[in-house]
């Protein structure tokens, strides 16, 4: 034929890998749940036990299983942000994902998922984005204590929303940017008079997300990012 190479079998742990996520994700083991132990697991798919303690490391690497064992057996996962978020970091650093692709995701994100928060806000959230705000308005001299409290107050917004997956995404995006950062922050002539003016545009999107005014929550979002990296 010469158009298709032969295919090499994958390892036994690869395979009991799979088997066990696909348990996982089809709801048979749920979030906390105790998966059986590698005696049984090794019975089961008729593997040695080395096999099934490969594989249950390849799945706690992937954030699917809980490090560790119980008198019962490794668990199931909890909900995993942390490894989500980290995994898309890295994805992006890897294939040099510019910085203008960047803000478009962020954009996209951020902004839909302050409509989620205008519409059903998770309100101790915007406690949080209230009080992160209170921090910036005082750290107008301090880069680096405006940027923590730039960023839990992008963060907070966004988990406002109530959807991990968008928190995940848009933290991930953040992460990324974090090398531009510095970079801008070093070419600001008036350091006091720029933080000054991005703490009045933080206050007008919080504002209008405490308002139910989504569309304008999200297009202020936008203009705020665009405008700090030079892209509007």
């Amino acid at each position: 034929m010469g158009v298709f190479e032969s295919v090499a079998p994958s390892p036994l742990y690869q395979q009991v890998a799979g088997r066990i996520r696909e348990a996982i994700v089809d709801g048979r083991f749920g979030p906390g749940d105790a998966l059986p132990g590698e005696r049984d697991l090794a019975e089961t798919f008729g593997v040695s036990r080395a096999s099934v303690r490969e594989a249950l490391r390849q799945l706690e690497a992937q954030g699917l299983v809980a490090g560790g064992r119980t008198a019962q057996g490794r668990t199931v996962a909890r909900t995993n942000r942390k490894a989500l978020t980290q995994a898309l970091t890295d994805s992006m650093a890897l294939q040099q994902v510019p910085l203008t692709d960047l803000v478009e995701l962020r954009c996209a994100v951020e902004g839909q998922a302050l409509r989620l928060a205008a519409a059903m806000p998770v309100l101790t959230a915007l406690e949080e984005a209230d009080a992160a705000l209170s921090t910036m308005r005082r750290s107008h001299d301090d880069a680096i204590a405006y940027d923590l409290a730039d960023v839990a107050f992008h963060a907070a917004l966004v988990r406002a929303s109530g959807n991990q997956a968008m928190h995940a995404v848009m933290q991930a995006c953040r992460d990324a940017q974090t090398r531009y950062l510095a970079d801008a922050l070093a070419e600001v002539d008036d350091l006091e008079a720029t933080l000054s003016r991005l703490t009045e545009e933080h206050e007008a999107i919080l504002r209008a997300v405490d308002q139910g005014r989504g569309d304008d929550a999200a297009a202020l979002t936008e203009m705020h990012i665009r405008g700090f990296y030079g892209r509007e």
